[in-house]
């Protein structure tokens, strides 16, 4: 994975501003990652999570319920994800109950893109 930062015009280099390649030193330093870690509980159940992955679990707790006429299901494990009045399922049986096909072990979705996205032709 790699990161990029904008850097505004570096007049000691006189180069353009532009976006440049960075290390996020946060997310590789798991060092740091563990000291800032802490537990949470959530539906009864401790675990210790560090500040960054919290901040995204709940981000999808506040998103799920907004989109009107979707159904969301949970189906972190064990319902960990934390959302209320969702209903909770294991993967694989959501995946059963609501697809309108079954996708084949190793089935990849890469054919099937310009079915998926319109603006993709001729498979490019």
């Amino acid at each position: 994975c790699q990161d990029f930062e904008w850097a505004e015009q570096r007049s000691d280099k006189g180069l353009p501003a532009r976006w440049i390649p960075k290390e996020n030193k946060l997310l590789y330093d798991n060092d740091q990652r563990l000291r800032d870690a802490f537990d949470v509980e959530i539906k009864g159940k401790k675990f210790r999570v560090d500040p960054e992955l919290d901040m995204y679990r709940r981000i999808l707790v506040d998103v799920a319920g907004s989109f009107d006429g979707v159904s969301v299901i949970d189906c972190s494990e064990g319902g960990v994800l934390g959302a209320a009045g969702f209903p909770t399922k294991r993967l694989k049986d959501a995946l059963v109950e609501h697809c309108s096909r079954v996708i084949e072990p190793g089935e990849s979705v890469v054919p099937h893109l310009p079915l998926i996205i319109p603006e993709i032709k001729g498979g490019n």
